[in-house]
Parts: C-alpha cells; sequence; structure tokens
C-alpha cells in the first residue's frame, strides 16, 4: 500500500485527491488548510486510513459525499460546513447512501477522534441564520457505519444512525438545537456518549431529543451509559424517546439524564420486548416533572414484554402487564 500526503498550500486537497483514488491506496496524510468537497465512491480493496495533523492548525473538511463504496477511516479531520445554505435544507455535512458500508469516523481513543460543526457559535447566530444551518452533521445511512471518540457542536441535529449496525460511541455533543442522536435501524448501538447544552428554541418546530428512536420498524437496539445534561440556556431538552415506529428488542441501561427540564426522560410507545434498567432521571426543580414511561403508541399499540427494574426517577408511567422491580420515586 502506497502512503501520501497531500498539502493545500502545494493544490493538494482531498477534493481533488478522491476524484482518482489509486488502488493501492494506504494511508493519506492531510497537511492543514482547506481539503474542499471530497466525493467518495467505488469498492476499495482494503481499508484506506485519511488521518488529519496530530497537533497545530486543522485539516478542514467542507462536506464529505459517500456513495456505493466502503473501508474508509477518518482520524483528526475537521468536517465543517461552509455556511448557512437555506431554511428547511436536509443536507449532512457528511452524507452517505444506502449502498455505502464501513465506515468510521474517528477511532479508539480520543486522540484519533474527529470534529464536526455547522458553525463556529450557534449562540449568537440569529433565528434565520440557525435554521438555515444544514440539516444534520453526519447523516449515516448505510451499514456497519461508526462515529466514535468525536465532537460533535454548534449545529442542528448532530448524528443521524439511519443504516443496520450502525455505532455512536464515546462522543461529546453539544451545542445542538434539534437533536443529538436520531436512531433508524436494526442492530444499532449508542454507547457512553457526554450528551450536553441543548440548544433548542421555539422557533424550532422540531421537538428537542438527546436520543431518540425515529419512526421506523427496527429491532434490537441499545442505549447504555450515556450522559444527559440539559442546558440552562434553552426551553427544553427530552431525554431518551421513541414515540413512533415499530421497535422491538429495545434495551436502555445505566443511563442519566440530569437534571431533566422536559416530561419525556426516557419513554417508548408501542415497542416490544423492552428492558428498561438501572437508569437514572432527576428533575430541575421546575414545574415540569420528568417521568419513565412505557405505554401504548400513539395508534393504540401496546407496549410488550416490559422489564423495568432498578431505576429512579421522579415519575414512573408503566402499562401493565409488566416486570416491575426494585425501582425508586426519587
Amino acid at each position: 500500500m502506497t502512503d501520501i500526503t497531500l498539502d493545500p498550500s502545494k493544490g493538494q486537497t482531498l477534493e481533488k485527491w478522491a476524484k482518482a483514488i489509486p488502488s493501492d491506496a494506504g494511508i493519506v496524510r492531510l497537511a492543514p488548510g482547506e481539503h474542499g468537497r471530497p466525493l467518495f465512491t467505488g469498492r476499495l480493496k482494503q481499508t484506506v486510513q485519511i488521518v488529519g495533523p496530530a497537533s497545530g492548525p486543522p485539516a478542514i473538511v467542507r462536506a464529505a459525499t459517500f456513495r456505493d463504496t466502503a473501508r474508509w477511516l477518518f482520524r483528526r479531520i475537521l468536517f465543517q460546513a461552509a455556511g448557512v445554505v437555506g431554511p428547511n435544507n436536509f443536507q449532512a455535512v457528511v452524507d452517505t447512501d444506502t449502498l455505502s458500508s464501513d465506515l468510521t469516523f474517528g477511532s479508539t481513543s480520543k486522540a484519533y477522534g474527529c470534529a464536526f460543526k455547522a458553525c463556529d457559535d450557534i449562540g449568537v447566530l440569529s433565528v434565520a441564520d440557525r435554521l438555515a444551518l444544514p440539516h444534520t452533521l453526519v447523516r449515516l445511512r448505510g451499514r456497519n457505519m461508526v462515529v466514535a471518540f468525536s465532537r460533535l457542536h454548534d449545529c442542528r441535529n448532530a448524528i443521524a444512525l439511519l443504516g443496520p449496525n450502525c455505532r455512536a460511541e464515546d462522543n461529546i455533543i453539544e451545542r445542538f438545537t434539534v437533536d443529538g442522536i436520531d436512531m433508524g435501524g436494526s442492530g444499532q448501538r449508542v454507547l457512553r456518549n457526554l450528551i450536553r447544552d441543548g440548544r433548542h428554541f421555539p422557533e424550532e418546530l422540531l421537538h428537542a431529543d438527546a436520543i431518540q428512536h425515529l419512526d421506523v420498524a427496527a429491532n434490537d437496539s441499545i442505549v447504555a451509559d450515556n450522559i444527559i445534561e440539559p442546558s440552562p440556556f434553552a426551553d427544553y431538552l427530552q431525554g431518551i424517546t421513541g414515540f413512533d415506529g415499530h421497535w422491538s428488542g429495545v434495551q436502555v441501561l445505566r443511563n442519566k439524564v440530569a437534571p431533566c427540564n422536559a416530561y419525556h426522560g426516557i419513554t417508548l410507545m408501542g415497542a416490544d420486548g423492552v428492558t428498561i434498567e438501572d437508569n437514572t432521571v432527576t428533575h430541575d426543580g421546575s414545574k415540569v416533572v420528568p417521568w419513565i414511561q412505557v405505554t401504548a403508541s400513539k395508534d393504540g399499540r401496546a407496549s410488550t414484554a416490559v422489564t423495568c427494574r432498578g431505576n429512579t426517577a421522579p415519575r414512573m408511567l408503566i402499562d401493565r402487564p409488566a416486570s416491575l422491580s426494585a425501582n425508586t420515586l426519587a
């Protein structure tokens, strides 16, 4: 395999290189500077690593698109939107199609994590400019994709896991106005993320969730060991939710939502095979008293095979029959 360095000061960018990927590509090291908006296509024989500088100014990618491709690993890259792009925009800074697979952003430690942001400081933007930011930072629609040990911030939605066996692990997500992580596929894992400082505001009509199961039919999801910290600078942030869809085999384990400033600390509706265990939801002292809830869906489908044990929350709304044990109201 061939290792190369791309230096924007010499006219070498990731955008240009991606147009003609050599078959023996190995590690591609990016020098600091602007690397454009690369389009990745084609099936690789081995995993190619794209690695940014270990210190100093970053290597910046303004948007990355993946079409029917696989086996890419990104480390220490800053993915930053070029700016506002128009109202009701559904673009993503990183966007994959359903044919792509096996993409990793970040790695096994903070030293190799990537960074993603839509702007430098969402708190200083006007309402119109906030609504005109890209809809999502990272939209993963293919199979076996991972965002790990990365920081995602100053955006509307941070991560959308929409394909099977996708994962979000050990990330810091902060200063987002809508959702931290959306889940929309089978076999997904959302583990050990710190999700904090949500910045939802009344003009943003989409409701704000730290972790949301979307309106799809999917199974085998695990949401575990996440910490969710709502912000005093927003109107509210819901915790871990799933209001619609047909989810089965859902495990919500050892998460902490504290202090919660919305009713839905942990809420699943119309799900089958649900385990809610050892979670903590605390109250922020306002008139809104949060709960852990497992009930029927909006269209009346009951939740089934529900186990709720070892949890602590101010209120619990669990439809019977359910297996309940060692829960604490506090």
